[in-house]
């Protein structure tokens, strides 16, 4: 069975040469290091290729590695237990 990433690629006639929608689908995959050897190569060489979808690329792996570096922050045990006792009122 083909992956998503493997169907996107074959479906445009140069693969070599793909599109920027198509890029655009695939790079959450490619920073998230999820492609297979050969679409991350296409990748790779269009944004090399193409300045805008680069600098999409760039804000979008910032917002990524942003959203990483977030501390996660604690609540207090009373708290959770009270947000617990709710959810489970909820559920029955």
């Amino acid at each position: 069975m083909k992956s998503n990433s493997e169907t996107l690629i074959q479906s445009n006639t140069d693969t070599d040469n793909i599109s920027c929608s198509t890029l655009k689908k695939l790079l959450n995959s490619y920073i998230d290091k999820e492609l297979d050897e050969i679409t991350h190569l296409f990748v790779t060489r269009h944004l090399e290729k193409c300045e805008n979808c680069s600098k999409y690329y760039n804000q979008l792996k910032l917002v990524v590695d942003a959203a990483i570096a977030l501390r996660r922050e604690s609540i207090p045990d009373d708290v959770a237990l009270r947000l617990e006792d709710c959810l489970n009122k909820l559920k029955n």
